[in-house]
């Protein structure tokens, strides 16, 4: 998702690649900016060093998996946080997915939910030797903790472990009840996350909140060359086509006129013309005017005038393939697959298409869409390869939830920063929980780079040790505020 080529004022593809109650009334102090900048304690970083090298990998293949790993890092858990597990009952999901109930002391009040994922993605083989430190070490070297997992996302889990365990200790009692959901697939299709939700439904437990990864605190943006806080507060639908091209076997020496895999080469070529709608709905409206006081020159006048100039910064982000991700629907092959031998002609051929589906967009008006387009290729069949996850539907930006969460946001950064609601344009387990809370984010308490950022699922991940210590203090100040009663 990193593009330096930004030559142009209004050059803003790049701001997607950074994305995707019936309330009682809050009284809550403010917090500083700044109040969270404290250093993590020498434990604490040792002990997230210590959970990255506990290799807890998922695959596609799921037969791959080492579950036992799983259960070595949960027993990691109890031992590194012995005051949360006292105060804490568990129960656990799927494979070794756990659901934490920290009880408050007034049942009437909704409790807060806090989610996160143990599993973390492989490492490929070609690239394991570009790595400056080892990817399951946990190397503390020059500022930073390395590895795989740093920042996807056993930072932000080991933190809200650190946080809570801390006010444990201390003797806190919560009068909200909190909640701690720990997926164990998340990178392979999030089944813990589903059936945690499902178990919280069916016993009509619906968080106040519900905060998961997501964005972070951009410095700079590179839209705006300043910094910025992108929360997500929604993200886009998952699905995979399968479209198949029926041909005929026999030897290569004598092939027919048309073949399964030029057919299918025609019916990928035809969705690169499927043009789904695209507009500046009203979250992409609501994001560039939260950093709208950030441009400068024209690129200010156009995005604080977009009653004008709409049409002029919606082309611009046309133009890219992050600013597309944002105000659409994306259909890209991934996968191919025709005959086992060289010489033998394919009887069949098969595309993958990883489909991100847009909140405006169903699973049943893409495949519809789809259909239409390769109607005129001959021998061509599409289905959903899986069970396809429309896009969730976005929280409400004037909730008065949001507007309490900004403001422990605004403690991560020295100076006041533009905070903007925007959509996740990758898919994160939250979408599991859709329908139990209106308030529903997906951010991360960090202050990053883009090329920082970018090392997520790629080579030489890691955290700065600064951002550890803000992220425990940022769920230590969190948690206590939202699980004391309202005034």
């Amino acid at each position: 998702m990193r593009d330096h080529r930004y030559s142009k004022p209004l050059s803003i593809g790049v701001l997607a690649g950074l994305c995707a109650l019936g309330l009682q009334s809050f009284s809550f102090a403010q917090t500083s900016p700044g109040a969270y900048i404290q250093p993590a304690d020498e434990a604490a970083l040792a002990r997230l060093s210590q959970a990255i090298q506990i290799e807890t990998i998922t695959y596609d293949d799921q037969s791959r998996i080492d579950w036992q790993s799983f259960t070595t890092f949960q027993a990691f858990l109890e031992a590194s946080f012995p005051d949360l597990h006292r105060v804490t009952t568990r129960e656990r999901f799927n494979h070794s997915a756990w659901l934490y109930t920290w009880p408050g002391s007034t049942p009437s009040l909704e409790p807060i939910l806090l989610i996160a994922h143990q599993d973390v993605v492989p490492i490929e083989a070609a690239s394991e030797s570009e790595w400056t430190h080892p990817p399951f070490a946990g190397t503390r070297a020059d500022g930073y903790i390395w590895g795989r997992g740093t920042l996807d996302m056993k930072g932000h889990l080991m933190a809200v472990m650190e946080a809570l365990n801390t006010l444990a200790a201390s003797g806190y009692q919560p009068e909200r009840t909190i909640l701690i959901g720990l997926g164990d697939d998340e990178e392979v299709g999030g089944e813990g996350a589903r059936q945690i939700a499902s178990h919280l439904s069916a016993h009509h437990i619906h968080p106040l909140f519900i905060l998961d990864e997501g964005l972070m605190v951009l410095d700079p943006l590179s839209l705006t060359e300043k910094p910025a806080a992108m929360i997500g507060v929604g993200e886009k639908g998952f699905g995979t086509l399968r479209i198949v091209a029926e041909g005929q076997s026999g030897h290569s020496s004598r092939p027919p006129f048309q073949t399964a895999p030029g057919q299918l080469a025609r019916a990928l070529l035809a969705l690169e013309e499927v043009k789904f709608k695209t507009d500046l709905d009203p979250l992409t409206r609501s994001t560039l005017g939260a950093i709208a006081d950030d441009f400068e020159g024209l690129s200010g006048l156009a995005i604080n005038n977009l009653w004008l100039f709409g049409p002029m910064v919606k082309g611009q982000l046309m133009s890219g393939a992050t600013g597309r991700a944002l105000l659409s629907t994306t259909l890209a092959p991934t996968m191919l697959e025709g005959s086992p031998k060289a010489n033998a002609l394919a009887q069949y051929a098969e595309a993958l298409v990883n489909v991100r589906l847009h909140p405006r967009d169903t699973p049943e008006g893409v495949l519809s869409l789809v259909e239409t387009a390769l109607a005129d290729i001959e021998g061509i069949s599409v289905s959903w390869a899986d069970i396809p996850n429309g896009a969730p539907t976005p929280s409400d930006i004037n909730s008065p939830v949001f507007e309490r969460l900004k403001t422990h946001v605004s403690g991560l950064y020295e100076t006041p920063i533009s905070m903007a609601p925007t959509l996740v344009i990758g898919g994160t387990d939250a979408r599991a929980y859709q329908g139990l809370s209106p308030n529903i984010y997906r951010f991360q308490p960090v202050v990053i780079s883009e090329d920082d950022a970018a090392r997520m699922h790629g080579v030489n991940e890691r955290i700065s040790e600064d951002n550890y210590g803000r992220m425990i203090a940022f769920f230590s100040g969190l948690v206590r505020d939202f699980t004391q009663a309202p005034e």
